[in-house]
């Protein structure tokens, strides 16, 4: 599989206000509920959170694909 398998060209988000982790990550989600791609987006967040404190998920040049597994 390759990642573009995976991602939605509505779900990438291009020049994010907030600079900080969480609320960036946060920022993301948000859109992610708009689109009615998750619900829980509080749930969600902490969990990404919980996987950036065993690595970050930045790739680099301001690029991140934070991700975690759901149930």
């Amino acid at each position: 599989m390759k990642i573009t398998d995976f991602l939605k060209e509505d779900s990438i988000l291009i020049g994010i206000k907030n600079r900080d982790k969480k609320n960036a990550v946060a920022e993301l989600l948000e859109v992610l509920k708009e689109k009615k791609y998750i619900n829980d987006d509080a749930e969600i967040l902490e969990s990404i959170m919980e996987r950036e404190r065993l690595g970050s998920t930045g790739i680099g040049q301001g690029i991140a694909v934070p991700h975690t597994k759901t149930a």
